[in-house]
C-alpha cells in the first residue's frame, strides 16, 4: 500500500521540524511512502525548516489561502491515491503506516493524544470535551462507525485522518464553493463525505496533538472556534446548538436576578457556583483550578467569535433573520431597563408563598397536558399514533424550545421528532399545524368578542381596535376556507398566498370529520379557560385589582388571555417576549387594570413557566429520545 503524507502547515517553524523528525522514524519501507509539505503562506522560518528535509516534497502557497486550499493543493501534488493528511503540531508513532496498511476503510479519523504536561488552555479544552462527548470516551477503544444519527455525539477532526483520492476529488468538486476560510473545516467536510461513503474512528490509527505554546496564537483560536460554531452547528437549528448560542442571554439574566436579590453578596454566590462548575469539569484539584481560572476568558472570545460569525452570516447570507435578531435583541434590552426602572414594582412577586407558587406550576402542567391532548388527537386523523405520554413530551419540549428559543424553534423540533420517530414528512406537519390554526383562531376569536360583550354589559367598557381584533381572528378564519380563491388573488404577496393555501389544504383534511373538528374546538376552549383560571390565580395572588378598585374576574381574563394571542402573529422573539406583554398591558387597560401591573402578572407568569420548563423540558427530550432507541430495538 502506497501511502501520500500531507502536511498542510501556516507560520509553524517550531513545530513542523518536531513532526517531519518523528516522521523519518516510520517503520515503513521508504520506497511506499512520500511527505508532501505545503506551506499556505507562512510569513516565519517555516519554509526554511522544511528545506533542511532532502526525502520532503516543498509546495510555497505565494500567500495563506486556508487550511481547505492547501489540503486541496496537497491531493494535487500527491503521486498515491492513498492520502494521510496530518497538522502541523503532532508526533506519531513508527508504527502508524504499518497499522494504516491492513485497513479496508475509504476514510479513516485517527486519535488525537495528548502530551503529559498540558497548557492550562489543554486543561480547560479536554473538560469540556470529555462532558460533550461522553459516548465517545466511553467507546474510544473500539472501531466507531460515524452516521447522521451520531455525527453530532461524537468527536471528529482533521487533526489525522485517511481518506482515498478519488472519494476527496469528488467531495472538492461538489462541494468546494462552501468552504472558505472561516467556514468550519472539518466538520463540513466530514459531513460531506457522509453523503457518499461511511466514516470510521479508529483506535489503531493515533497521534500525539500537542497544544500551541503562543498564548495569541491560542485566544485567537479560540475566536476561531466561536467562528466556526456559527458556520455550520448553527444552521443545523437543534435546541442544544440554540442554547449554545443563547446561554450569554441566560447567564446575563440570572446575574442580574441574583444581583437584584443579594446585591454585593451575589458575586461570592458566582464564584461558588462557577467554582462547583469547575471541580464538576475535572476532579483533579490543579486543573479545576485552571479551568476556574481561563474558563471565562475563553468563554467571552468564543462569543466574540459567535458574534462575528452571526454578524458576517446574517448580513451576508439573511437579512430578514438579521433585522429579526436585532428586533429581539432590542426587546430583550427594552425589558431590561423597564425591570430596572420600575424593579419596586417587582417586589410583590418576592412575598408569594411556596404553596401559591406550586399551585401556578400546576395550572403550568395542566396547560402542557392539555396541549398534549390536543396534539395526541390532532396527528391521530393524520396517521401518526402518538403514545398520550409520549404527546404531553412533546407538547412539553415544544414549550421548551419556544420559550427559550426564537422564531418558535420548539416547532421546528418538533417536526424534526415526528419526521425521525413518525416518518411524519414536513410538508404535512406544517399543513397540520396550519389548518389547527383555523379551530384557534375561530375558537379564541368568539371567546373573545363574548367575554368583550359581557364585559361591555356589566362596565360599560369597549375597545373598537380589540373588537376588530377579535372579528379577524373569527371572520378571517371564516372567510379563508369559503373564499380562498377571493382572498389569494387580493394578496399581493406570493410567500403569503402559499401560507394561506396551506392553511386550507390542512382545514380540509381536519374538517372530513365534523365530529373531531368539535372536539378539538373544546379543547382549545378549555386551553384557553385554564390559561383565564390561571390568571385570574396571579391577580388574586398579587393583590392586583382594577383601578375601580374591583375585582378582576374570569369574564376579564378569558378577554385578556384571548387578546394576548394576538402575539402569535410576530412570535419573532422567544415565546414573544416582550411583544405579548405590550398586547397584554393594552388590552388591560380597557378593562381598568393598571398597566404595569398587567406587566408584573405576565412577568410572575414566565418566571414560573419558564422555570418548570427548566426542569421537566431536559426530562421531556431526555424521555422522546429513549423512546426513540426503545422503538428501534423493538424494530430489531
Amino acid at each position: 500500500m502506497k501511502i501520500s503524507v500531507l502536511i498542510p502547515v501556516y507560520n509553524e517553524e517550531k513545530a513542523i521540524g518536531k513532526l517531519l523528525d518523528s516522521i523519518m522514524g516510520i517503520d515503513y519501507p521508504k520506497e511506499d511512502f512520500e511527505i508532501v509539505v505545503v506551506n499556505d503562506g507562512s510569513t516565519d522560518k517555516t519554509s526554511d525548516v522544511v528545506k533542511k528535509y532532502k526525502n520532503v516534497r516543498l509546495v510555497n502557497h505565494p500567500k495563506n489561502l486556508g487550511r481547505f486550499d492547501a489540503r486541496k493543493t496537497a491531493m494535487n501534488e500527491a503521486k498515491h491515491e492513498n492520502l494521510l493528511y496530518i497538522d502541523s503540531r503532532c508526533l506519531v508513532p513508527k508504527e502508524i503506516l504499518r497499522n494504516l496498511k491492513d485497513k479496508k476503510d475509504n476514510v479513516i479519523i485517527g486519535h488525537s493524544k495528548g502530551l503529559k504536561k498540558e497548557t492550562i488552555f489543554e486543561v480547560f479544552y479536554s473538560a469540556i470535551r470529555r462532558q460533550f462527548f461522553r459516548k465517545y470516551y466511553r467507546e474510544c477503544k473500539q472501531r466507531i462507525i460515524l452516521t447522521k444519527e451520531n455525527f453530532d455525539i461524537y468527536p471528529k477532526g482533521t487533526t489525522i485522518f485517511f481518506i482515498k483520492r478519488p472519494l476527496l476529488k469528488q467531495i472538492i468538486e461538489t462541494y468546494g464553493h462552501t468552504f472558505n476560510r472561516e467556514s468550519s473545516e472539518d466538520t463540513r467536510l466530514f459531513s460531506y463525505i457522509l453523503e457518499k461513503d461511511n466514516i470510521v474512528i479508529d483506535p489503531d490509527i493515533w497521534i500525539i496533538n500537542y497544544g500551541r505554546d503562543d498564548t495569541n496564537k491560542s485566544l485567537h483560536h479560540v475566536i476561531e472556534r466561536g467562528l466556526h460554531f456559527t458556520d455550520y452547528y448553527l444552521k443545523k437549528k437543534s435546541l442544544k446548538h440554540w442554547m449554545i448560542l443563547l446561554f450569554p442571554v441566560f447567564a446575563l439574566a440570572g446575574i442580574y436576578l441574583l444581583w437584584w436579590l443579594f446585591g454585593i453578596t451575589s458575586l461570592i454566590l458566582m464564584g461558588i457556583s462557577w467554582l462547583m462548575v469547575s471541580v464538576y469539569l475535572d476532579h483533579v484539584p490543579s486543573r479545576s483550578i485552571k479551568i476556574f481560572l481561563i474558563g471565562p476568558i475563553l468563554a467571552l472570545l468564543y462569543y466574540l467569535g459567535i458574534l462575528k460569525g452571526l454578524y458576517k452570516l446574517l448580513i451576508k447570507n439573511s437579512p430578514k433573520q438579521f433585522l429579526a435578531l436585532l428586533f429581539t435583541l432590542l426587546i430583550l434590552l427594552g425589558a431590561g431597563y423597564y425591570l430596572y426602572e420600575n424593579h419596586s414594582d417587582f417586589k410583590i412577586i418576592l412575598d408569594l408563598k411556596y404553596w401559591q407558587v406550586i399551585i401556578l406550576a400546576g395550572f403550568n402542567m395542566v396547560l402542557l397536558s392539555i396541549n398534549g391532548l390536543f396534539s395526541w388527537y390532532l396527528y391521530r386523523q393524520f396517521g401518526v399514533n402518538l403514545g398520550k405520554i409520549e404527546s404531553i413530551a412533546l407538547a412539553t419540549a415544544t414549550s421548551f424550545g419556544n420559550t427559550f428559543l426564537p422564531f418558535r424553534a420548539g416547532m421546528g423540533g418538533s417536526a424534526v421528532y415526528l419526521k425521525k420517530k413518525h416518518d411524519l414528512r414536513y410538508s404535512s406537519f406544517a399543513t397540520i399545524v396550519a389548518g389547527s390554526y383555523i379551530i384557534n383562531f375561530f375558537v379564541l376569536g368568539i371567546l373573545g368578542l363574548i367575554s368583550m360583550l359581557i364585559i361591555y354589559l356589566k362596565t360599560s367598557e369597549f375597545s373598537i381596535v380589540v373588537a376588530l381584533a377579535f372579528t379577524c381572528l373569527s371572520v378571517g378564519s371564516i372567510l379563508s376556507i369559503f373564499s380562498t380563491k377571493l382572498i389569494t388573488k387580493l394578496i399581493p404577496f406570493k410567500g403569503l398566498k402559499e401560507k394561506v393555501l396551506s392553511v386550507v389544504e390542512g382545514w380540509n383534511i381536519i374538517s372530513k370529520s365534523p365530529k373531531r373538528v368539535a372536539i378539538m374546538s373544546l379543547i382549545t376552549a378549555l386551553n384557553l379557560i385554564v390559561i383565564a383560571t390561571l390568571l385570574y390565580s396571579q391577580f388574586i395572588f398579587l393583590g392586583i385589582v382594577k383601578t375601580t378598585g374591583e375585582i378582576i374576574d374570569i369574564w376579564d381574563n378569558i378577554f385578556l388571555s384571548s387578546f394576548s394571542v394576538l402575539s402569535i402573529f410576530l412570535n419573532i422573539t422567544p415565546s414573544a417576549l416582550g411583544i405579548k406583554e405590550l398586547l397584554f398591558a393594552f388590552a388591560s387597560q380597557v378593562i381598568n387594570i393598571r398597566a404595569q401591573d398587567a406587566v408584573v402578572a405576565s412577568v410572575l407568569d414566565r418566571i414560573v413557566g419558564a422555570t418548570l420548563l427548566l426542569i421537566i423540558g431536559p426530562l421531556s427530550i431526555f424521555f422522546l429520545k429513549r423512546l426513540g432507541m426503545i422503538r428501534k430495538i423493538i424494530k430489531k
